[in-house]
Parts: structure tokens; C-alpha cells; sequence
């Protein structure tokens, strides 16, 4: 049976394919970023070890380790090199930032799990560089003074909130100083012969590639008579042997990891093979994104092999050397010496489905399923419906895209704009997983709309259609002044006032709404709004304790409710309260301290109502106030009044929930207090000029005047000069020349003068003829 080797490819750039030159030997790994794991060396434990042990080189054909759906970050990759021991290399990758939304991430790896950013230092340097003006991040692997252990395989991954992508590249490392001996155990290459790769494997295959030295090994093992005995495979001897000689094997096959190779062995599946025609399986499923390029790759080393490729059970190709195109032209198989290769071009959807591999000789034949699924960017959600307005919010919700484009739905980015504006802002940045959105921070009163993208693993689809045009507004604060304006057997009239805060948005009407006392069962009056407020609700259940409240409306929706302070019990009122206030307690009723107060307030209503009196909204105290209320009137008496009791008093009659109100005004008056400061600003001839300040205590209302008097300082008896002056500064004239004067001032209000007058501190000198007149001090 002849042996096939079986490889998968994705081409992404055509420059690739033709830098491989038609060598399928060495594959690029840029080219293989999306195929089965590979098999890749196990690295040196610690750097110590490395230095010491040499490493083994990357297989040439090496495929990159798939951890995720690749995007191309790449805009430039890490290329494999070579170099001479004790001699400097950098490695660089670059990556295009313009479409991404956060700053790319990169490590560095030397086989499969060594990061290396934890070995910088004297032989390996780390550095990024970032391009404002391209928007390129650099990042660039220095490897100083290399030493043969630094040779193996390197990987490159990078990677930015859900995008990701890896590279692989391999290291030569030579030393023309030392002989060309190869250890035993390179004899005897093995490999996975089921394409996975597990934590532990090793593959010493890339120690084979044709360099100088190995040729100069072969050629002295050929003067050397070396029998080339026929490959054997490590892992089949060691799943047919029992588990006590591993160790046994391992030590002559040159295994140096045992703990890897038994977590290998342990997962191998042990199941007959049909045939031998497979070296390897290829991988069960396939991810392709939709538009690239997807290769299918076959080498044979007899090319007389008969390999036919089905589609969902349908052949693709005959067999032969020929070039065969299928539909439009995007499926082509070739067919040339050694290779048989299976292109896709530009992928679609309807390019999924199980495809097949059957590989025939005379020996028997052997079959490779492979399920391609061809993914991309998922279809735009619906149009966005607005749920609800704020002040300067709203809730938006949609529904999710009819096809997520073959991945998951990750999440969406909401913008908005205004309605005459052309500029979208993007609300969000990472991806919102919800399909219900509160956005915030918008301006009342202005004109909005709203889009919506969904967002997979690809990328992101294109946007939805905008919603409907909105207006952030406010609604309207609660109706005031709730109350019964009249009330029968059957029927409630209510009525209110209009909100006292109503936005930027009209208000489209009321809505009236009643329960039952004990309920929560709130029932419309009636349908719609009403635009006035005042309502009439009709045929309500008779003897029934029913409660009501009321809401305004505008476009955001309905306010707050406002409600009776408490229910109605619908019956008919015989008489409403009403209160007929005297005439004489229409105005502010004024007495003076001490004086007493009886007020008789006359009323009507039946069945009695329910009086209750208050003092400038507050229960009245019953130790300096009396109430007493009969059929047709109510009575408050204060024996003593004090100026505490000036106030606002008012009574409420209330039969259910209707009533009426009446307030009175009272005002308890006192003396006034003494002026304050008085001062003699200036004296001239028999003239003397004062001035005061009003008293602190206006004795509870206002100040009428003030009486000035002067008193000469012989005879110390006081003559009054103005007995009501209104004013707080006068003059004092027609003095008597050579007498000297002192001054006092009383405060006047409606009860009388205030107890003590205000004194002058100094006194006026009236000089005689010839002489200037003075201010002298009073002692």
C-alpha cells in the first residue's frame, strides 16, 4: 500500500502561494494559520536547562497553533532566519490598529507554551514602536549572541478584545566550530498520527532538515555502511506494549518526556485502521471565512494513485492528470505530479457542506470526511424600536439578525444621531450582549434616531435601519389639588388643577382612574383623556367606599398619580358644608396683648360635618386655644393673647370627601421698642441736626413715627419739638443762644409709645454772638 500524506490548507494571500515557489514541502506558515494544531517541539524547561541541552529544530512544514478563529491582525509577520552561534537577529510583526478598538496585545513563544516575555534580559530584548500617522504598531524580538539551544520553533500571537491571530516561525541556530554528531535517538523520527497536539509531545523531525552538517552526517553514514532500516512508528510499538516497558522504549527511541507521552498516549484513539492509505486524518471540521480562499491539499508519492473528492456525497473530480472546474468556476481541482489539490475560491455559504477524500490502490482504498463551514460577518438586527422617553434618555430594544453568520452573536454596538444632523455617535464600545438599551445623556426637546450593528467572532454587520424619530421629554409632574366637588347616590364629581411642572413636551389630557377601599384593582372612568379638570364618573355601586386618583399625560408617557387623601363613600349630601365667615373677620383681626379672643363662625351641612381647625397648617394647642363647635356654628376663644397667637387660622368642614374651607387672619399687636443710636451730627447757629435708627421690636406692626423732644440741661425739663415724625433724622431749631441742649426720641406704632425713649449721647452747646457752638459730651 502506497503512503499518503494528507495536508489541509487555507491560501489568504496569493503572494504566499507563489513565495512557496511549488515547494508543498514548506509551507507558509502565514498560509496555514487556520489549519489542524501541529505538531511542535517541547521547549526547554528552564533557561538553564536550555543552555545546556540543544534544542530541537521546527519541522519545516510546521502549522501554526489554531487557539482561535483567525482575523488577520498581521500586517507584517515574523519570518524564519538563521544564524551564526554568538551573532545577533531580530524577528518583526507588525499590526494595522485603524479598525481596531483597543490597543493590540502581542506575546512571544518558543516552542509551545514558553512565554518569553518572562526571559528578557542579556540575550533576548522586547520593544514596541507605534506609528501615529499609519496607525502600525511595530513589535520587534532581539536575540543577542545566540547560542545553539535558542534554535526551535518560535510563535507570534497577538490579539485585541475578540480579534486574534498567531504566526509560527522556526530559528536555526549553526556552530561551524563543532563536528557534525547526530545522538542515536535521531534514527528513529516519530510524529502524531492523528494530527492533534498535546501539552508534552515531542517531534524531533525538524532535526532532519538537509542542512550542510546533516549532509556531511549522511555521507560519513554512508562510508560507514549504515543499514537504512525502513521508519517505524514510536506510538503504534507503544500502544501495543504493555505499560511496563515505556519507560523501556522511550529510553531507546529517545523520549525525554515521559509525562507527555503517556497524556498522549492516553487520549490517542486505539481503533482499526481500513487501510493504510492516510498517514494522517484530517481534522473533522474546517472554519473558512466567506470570500477567502480555502485549499485542500494531497501529496501522494505514487502518482498513479486514484483520489476522488465528493461534495455532500457527489463526486467533485475523475481521476487523472487534469485541470476540472465545477460551477462557476470557484471549485477547481488539479491534478499534477506527486499533488492533487482541492481549491475553493472566494468561499461562500452555500459552499458548506461534508466534503470527502476517498484514496484507492490495489491494496484497498481509505476515506477523510471533513465538514467545512463557511462563516462571516452576521446580518444587520432589525430596526431599533424606542420603548420609552426620559428627560434625557430612552429605552430601545431589537430583534436579533435572521443569520448570525455561522458564529455566536457576541453582542452590539448602538449609535444615534440627531434627526437634522448627518453625524452617527457610537454609544458603546464593547460589545452590549442585551437587545433592550437605556440610552442616556441626550437633550430635551431635540430630535433623535437610533441604529444598531451585530457584532460575531468575524466582525461586524452592517448597520440596521434607524428607528422612528424621538423626542427626550420629561413626563409632567402629578395633577395638584385633588377633591370632591360634589357627590350623589351614584355619581362623584372631581376636579384639580394642572401640574405645576409640564417639560418641554404639550400635555395631551388626564386620565381618571377608581378602586374599591381595599383593593388594587384600579379601573378607567372612561376612555381616553380628557383635556379639562374637572370629571363627572357615573354609575357608581351605592354605599361603596371607592378611592380615585388622576394622572397627566404627555409623549413620555403618563406622571405620578395623585389621590384623595382618602376614600368616598358614595351617598347623597343632604346639605354641603358650607361656612359663612362675619363680615368683620374678612380682614385681618387686630388686638392688642392680653386682650381677649372669641370668634363665632357660623356653618350649614347635613348630615353634621367634620370641623377641624389649624394654625398655619398645624393642629392648634388645646392648653392656649378652645374650640367648640355645635349644629350651625364653631367657636375659638383665647383668653389672654399673646403675639405668639398672630397667625393664619383656618377651619375645614368635611362631609366624605366634600368640604369647604375658611381662614381668618390675626395679628397681635405690643408696644414698640426704644429707638436705637441716637447722635447729633452737626451744630450751627441755633440749628442742631440728629439722627437714629428704628427699634429693633415693632411690637408686631408697623411703626407710625416717633416723638422727638429737648430738655436744657439747667432746667433738665423736656419740651416735645415733633410729636409724630416719620422720618429717622430731623432738625432741631430756633435754641436759645448760650443754653446747652440734650435730645430723646420715642417710637410710635398703633398701640402707642414705646416704654423708653433713645438718649442722645453727647449735648449742644448754642454759643453766644461771636462764638462758634460746640458738641459737648453728656456725663
Amino acid at each position: 500500500m502506497e503512503e499518503v500524506k494528507l495536508e489541509v490548507k487555507e491560501e489568504v494571500k496569493e503572494k504566499e502561494e507563489e513565495a512557496q515557489g511549488g515547494d508543498t514541502a514548506a509551507p507558509d506558515p502565514a498560509a496555514t494559520d487556520t489549519l489542524a494544531p501541529a505538531e511542535a517541539p517541547a521547549p526547554a524547561e528552564t533557561p538553564a536547562a536550555a543552555d545546556t541541552t540543544p534544542a530541537a529544530p521546527q519541522p519545516e512544514s510546521q502549522a501554526p497553533d489554531t487557539k482561535t478563529d483567525l482575523t488577520g491582525l498581521f500586517t507584517e509577520k515574523p519570518q524564519s532566519g538563521e544564524v551564526a552561534v554568538g551573532e545577533n537577529i531580530n524577528f518583526v510583526a507588525k499590526v494595522n490598529a485603524a479598525s481596531l478598538l483597543k490597543k493590540p496585545t502581542i506575546k512571544w513563544f518558543k516552542g509551545k507554551w514558553m512565554d518569553l516575555a518572562s526571559k528578557s534580559g542579556k540575550n533576548l530584548q522586547l520593544k514596541e514602536l507605534y506609528d501615529r500617522n499609519s496607525k502600525v504598531y511595530t513589535f520587534e524580538m532581539q536575540i543577542i549572541a545566540a547560542k545553539p539551544s535558542f534554535a526551535g520553533a518560535y510563535r507570534c500571537e497577538v490579539s485585541s478584545r475578540d480579534k486574534f491571530d498567531s504566526c509560527n516561525f522556526d530559528l536555526t541556530v549553526h556552530d561551524f566550530r563543532e563536528s557534525f554528531s547526530v545522538p542515536l535517538f535521531l534514527c528513529f523520527p516519530f510524529g502524531s498520527v492523528d494530527g492533534s497536539e498535546e501539552a508534552g509531545e515531542l517531534d524531533f523531525s525538524a532535526l532532519l532538515k538537509k542542512s550542510d552538517g546533516f549532509r556531511q552526517w549522511l555521507t560519513f553514514a554512508s562510508k560507514s555502511q549504515v543499514k537504512n532500516e525502513p521508519d517505524e512508528d514510536v506510538w503504534e510499538i507503544l500502544q501495543k506494549a504493555p505499560a511496563s516497558e515505556y519507560e523501556k522504549i522511550a529510553f531507546q527511541y529517545g523520549i525525554t518526556d515521559l509525562r507527555g507521552m503517556l497524556k498522549r498516549l492516553k487520549k490517542m484513539k486505539k481503533e482499526e485502521k481500513k487501510s493504510e492509505a492516510f498517514l494522517k486524518k484530517l481534522d473533522p471540521a474546517y472554519q473558512v471565512e466567506k470570500g477567502h480562499k480555502m485549499k485542500l491539499c494531497i501529496e501522494v508519492a505514487n502518482e498513479d494513485v486514484d483520489v476522488k473528492w465528493l461534495k455532500n456525497g457527489q463526486e467533485i473530480q475523475s481521476t487523472g492528470s487534469q485541470v476540472m472546474t465545477e460551477g462557476d468556476g470557484r471549485l477547481h481541482v488539479e491534478s499534477t505530479k506527486g499533488h492533487c489539490i482541492f481549491t475553493i475560491e472566494g468561499a461562500d455559504k452555500q459552499d458548506e457542506g461534508l466534503y470527502s477524500v476517498i484514496v484507492r490502490n490495489p491494496a484497498g482504498e481509505d476515506k477523510a470526511d471533513i465538514n467545512v463551514k463557511v462563516v462571516d460577518a452576521p446580518d444587520p438586527p432589525s430596526a431599533p424600536r424606542i420603548l420609552s422617553v426620559g428627560e434625557d434618555s430612552c429605552v430601545v430594544q431589537w430583534d436579533p439578525p435572521k443569520s448570525d453568520g455561522g458564529n455566536p452573536i457576541i453582542g452590539y454596538v448602538l449609535e444615534r444621531k440627531k434627526k437634522k444632523s448627518y453625524r452617527w455617535m457610537r454609544l458603546n464600545f464593547d460589545p452590549y450582549t442585551d437587545t433592550t438599551y437605556e440610552a442616556k445623556r441626550m437633550i430635551e426637546g431635540v430630535e433623535y434616531e437610533m441604529r444598531v450593528y451585530a457584532v460575531n467572532a468575524i466582525g461586524m454587520s452592517c448597520h440596521s435601519a434607524a428607528s422612528q424619530p424621538f423626542i427626550p421629554v420629561a413626563p409632567t409632574s402629578e395633577p395638584v389639588g385633588l377633591c370632591v366637588d360634589d357627590i350623589s347616590d351614584t355619581t362623584v364629581s372631581l376636579k384639580w388643577r394642572t401640574p405645576e411642572h409640564l417639560g418641554s413636551s404639550e400635555l395631551d389630557g388626564y386620565g381618571v382612574e377608581y378602586c374599591k377601599e381595599g383593593s388594587d384593582e384600579w379601573v378607567p372612568a372612561f376612555e381616553g383623556l380628557t383635556e379639562r379638570t374637572s370629571v363627572i364618573i357615573r354609575d357608581l355601586p351605592t354605599g361603596e367606599k371607592m378611592q380615585f386618583r388622576v394622572r397627566a399625560y404627555n409623549t413620555a408617557g403618563p406622571s405620578a398619580p395623585t389621590s384623595l387623601a382618602q376614600a368616598v363613600t358614595i351617598r347623597e349630601i343632604m346639605q354641603k358644608p358650607k361656612i359663612w365667615i362675619p363680615r368683620n373677620l374678612r380682614q385681618t383681626l387686630i388686638k392688642k396683648v392680653e386682650e381677649t379672643i372669641n370668634l363665632v363662625i357660623p356653618f350649614q351641612g347635613k348630615p353634621r360635618p367634620v370641623i377641624t381647625w389649624s394654625k398655619d397648617g398645624e393642629h392648634l394647642n388645646p392648653k392656649q386655644v378652645s374650640v367648640r363647635n355645635s349644629d350651625t356654628d364653631t367657636i375659638l376663644f383665647i383668653r389672654k393673647s399673646e403675639r405668639k397667637d398672630s397667625g393664619k387660622y383656618e377651619v375645614k368642614l368635611q362631609i366624605e370627601n366634600v368640604e369647604d374651607t375658611a381662614s381668618i387672619s390675626i395679628q397681635i399687636v405690643d408696644l414698640p421698642g426704644s429707638p436705637e443710636k441716637l447722635k447729633i451730627m452737626d451744630v450751627w447757629g441755633f440749628n442742631v441736626a440728629l439722627e437714629w435708627k428704628p427699634p429693633k421690636d415693632n411690637g408686631n406692626c408697623e411703626i407710625t413715627g416717633y416723638m422727638v423732644q429737648k430738655a436744657d440741661k439747667k432746667t433738665m425739663e423736656w419740651y416735645t419739638v415733633y410729636e409724630l415724625y416719620r422720618r429717622t433724622n430731623c432738625v432741631v431749631a430756633d435754641l436759645i443762644m448760650g443754653n446747652e441742649y440734650i435730645f430723646r426720641i420715642y417710637a410710635v406704632n398703633m398701640v402707642g409709645l414705646s416704654l423708653e425713649p433713645c438718649f442722645s449721647a453727647d449735648s449742644a452747646y448754642i454759643q453766644k454772638t461771636g462764638g462758634l457752638p460746640y458738641l459737648a459730651h453728656c456725663s
